[in-house]
């Protein structure tokens, strides 16, 4: 343990050394890297979008919804119209 200790601090040294000689350059380098911020999407756009994104995920769902129910339906009317096999077998045990 003392070994990873002593590796962290020095990590951690060399990470604040550098911190402290470059940080305008890095600073820099980062706004180039992810810009002036012009280009985001406003607030209100992006609830726009999500409040389209989650009404067409509901639509969706009522539809698969709808489509388990008419199968279910159509399941329990072949099941109610088709005698059972045990009941054949009473039926033929008679």
């Amino acid at each position: 343990m003392g070994g990873f200790s002593v590796c962290c601090a020095a990590e951690s040294l060399i990470a604040s050394v550098i911190l402290a000689l470059l940080p305008q350059t890095a600073a820099d380098k980062i706004t180039e890297l992810c810009g002036s911020g012009a280009d985001t999407t406003p607030d209100g756009s992006l609830r726009q979008s999500l409040v389209v994104r989650l009404r067409f995920a509901s639509s969706a769902l009522a539809q698969v919804s709808e489509s388990v129910k008419d199968a279910r339906e159509k399941i329990n009317n072949l099941s109610s119209s088709r005698p059972i096999e045990s009941e054949l077998r009473m039926v033929a045990a008679d």
